[in-house]
């Protein structure tokens, strides 16, 4: 029998995804920040963020086995490790080279082992009928962090035209002390065993027998969203001279949070289906908005409207990935959600700071707009309005749980 979901155990898992989404995002929401420092543009940007997600990635399916076989509290052990070493390591930099391209990827696949180690945790731990309700109460601590860090770093940048090499400093160092601060609730989690099965199974072969089916496109499509949030954002509140993000963030993840407490029963309520197309949906209509904001305040409107769409659209979109897995798989599932995920912001940085630098930034958040739109029209026809299942496509399966 599974344990009570709430308890000391989740608590700590709570308390060290706070710290470390916050460590994360005060680098993701500021490096457009620190590529300009070194005397890069829209094109390097999304040249260093595209580039630099192929190897998080291409690890995809060996940190899903990893997690298989060794269990996930000693994978989050290194992704911290990584994250620390790499957050430190950017202070060496000068220039834009190849030396930022490798950084950048091994900063990549720190969260990559960090996030997947966490959504494997929560899946062993977790009473199946209550996993979405699980990944969505762990991500309101991201939320806490995503509201938190690009308040830090608005503190320690300041103004575009005021900033040295001392703000970096301490805004890649707060990061390493924060993702140190981390590490310490490892050891107090519930040690999960590996599995057996886990390491007699390739990924491919676990992808081929327990496929998704079109969840995976709306994993791209959320890439896409955090492409343009993370990636882009703050050299656009340069560039439209707005400053700070930090009322931006705080408004999202303070909306956001409450709504994954208020609704977190929603997924089971409505279908995991039906509340990802409302998710995508909010996304898609901030996107929008962002091309309309020329002043600090109307951040609100988008903040409010992607939060929502935060909110709504990751836990029903993780869980449905996962729990195509069986038990001893849920280290490859969470890593293929991700995998698609990553691949979304890898295909589409390159390209939406191309229209950017080209075209202006009101261009690519409406073009990253209408490929998440289109995106969801293509799930509600294929696996909402048809009932989609993908359990059904192969009776061989072992279906765990459905809408």
């Amino acid at each position: 029998m599974h344990p009570k979901l709430y308890d000391r155990k989740f608590a700590l898992a709570f308390a060290g995804n706070v710290l470390f989404v916050l460590a994360n995002v005060l680098l993701l929401v500021h490096f457009g920040r620190w590529v300009h420092f070194l005397d890069g543009d829209e094109l390097d940007l999304g040249w260093i963020l595209g580039v630099g997600a192929i190897p998080a990635v291409l690890l995809r399916p060996w940190i899903g086995r990893w997690i298989d076989r060794l269990g996930p509290r000693r994978t989050w052990a290194v992704g911290y490790g990584l994250f620390i070493v790499t957050a430190l390591a950017y202070l060496s930099l000068d220039r834009i080279g190849p030396a930022i391209y490798i950084l950048r990827a091994i900063a990549m696949v720190a969260p990559a082992i960090v996030f997947t180690s966490s959504l494997a945790y929560i899946a062993h731990t977790t009473p199946p009928a209550r996993l979405a309700e699980a990944i969505g109460t762990l991500g309101a601590a991201g939320l806490i962090g995503i509201g938190t860090g690009p308040l830090l770093g608005d503190l320690y940048l300041g103004q575009a035209d005021q900033r040295g090499y001392g703000d970096f400093v301490l805004l890649f160092g707060t990061a390493a002390v924060v993702a140190l601060a981390a590490v310490l609730t490892l050891p107090f989690l519930k040690s999960t065993p590996p599995h057996p099965e886990g390491r007699r199974t390739a990924f491919l072969a676990a992808l081929h027998t327990y496929w998704p089916g079109w969840s995976l496109l709306i994993c791209f499509a959320f890439g896409i969203c955090m492409a343009v949030q993370f990636g882009f954002l703050a050299k656009f509140a340069d560039a439209a001279n707005i400053g700070s993000l930090g009322l931006y963030f705080a408004a999202y993840s303070i909306w956001a949070v409450m709504l994954r407490i208020k609704f977190r029963t929603l997924p089971q309520r409505i279908g995991r289906r039906r509340l990802l197309v409302i998710g995508m949906s909010f996304w898609a209509l901030g996107l929008v908005t962002f091309a309309f904001v020329d002043r600090p305040l109307m951040l609100i409107l988008p903040a409010i409207l992607c939060g929502t769409g935060h909110a709504f659209s990751f836990p029903p979109m993780t869980a449905l990935v996962m729990q195509s897995f069986p038990t001893a798989l849920r280290g490859t599932g969470s890593a293929v959600a991700l995998m698609a995920l990553d691949t979304g912001a890898l295909g589409s940085s390159p390209v939406i700071g191309w229209i950017a630098f080209h075209y202006g930034y009101p261009a690519m958040f409406l073009t990253a707009a209408a490929f998440v739109a289109a995106s969801v029209v293509v799930f509600w026809f294929m696996a909402v309005r048809k009932s989609f299942n993908p359990c059904s496509e192969n009776v061989t399966r072992r279906c765990i749980t459905s809408d």
